[in-house]
């Protein structure tokens, strides 16, 4: 570990350890410490670091709400407006991902963590004036 990394598990272990009140000090600095630590460290789900994920992310430069994880939790992007119009398998586990027609398999689902999306790119929500059927 970097000498700051393990000033901040140092830290984490102390506060941790702490006999007596817990403060409202303390928590600040427990949810700074763990906020640090999760930055350096894997991010729960991905086992990728922040920088990493924040990096791809930038580098697909797609908009939000195109991520989308297999049965088993792997994630994988569908391009263009994000909807599914073709099935696939993942390349982890060999589930099936994707969809038909603007329609997910039931078995996946939208991936909010790498993106900070609140929804899908299509979805309803996305899509509240746009029916399909109509084109």
């Amino acid at each position: 570990l970097k000498p700051d990394e393990q000033n901040s598990l140092d830290s984490l272990k102390h506060l941790t350890k702490k006999t007596g009140r817990f403060t409202d000090i303390d928590k600040e600095n427990f949810d700074s410490l763990i906020k640090t630590l999760e930055n350096l460290y894997n991010l729960p789900g991905l086992g990728i670091t922040e920088n990493e994920r924040v990096a791809i992310v930038a580098a697909l430069n797609l908009k939000k709400g195109h991520w989308y994880v297999c049965p088993k939790g792997h994630p994988y992007v569908i391009t263009e407006c994000g909807g599914a119009n073709q099935e696939s398998l993942c390349p982890e586990c060999r589930e099936k991902i994707g969809g038909q027609k603007h329609q997910l398999l039931s078995t996946n689902r939208h991936f909010d963590l790498m993106d900070n999306s609140q929804y899908a790119a299509w979805s309803d929500q996305a899509n509240l004036n746009f029916i399909p059927q109509n084109i």
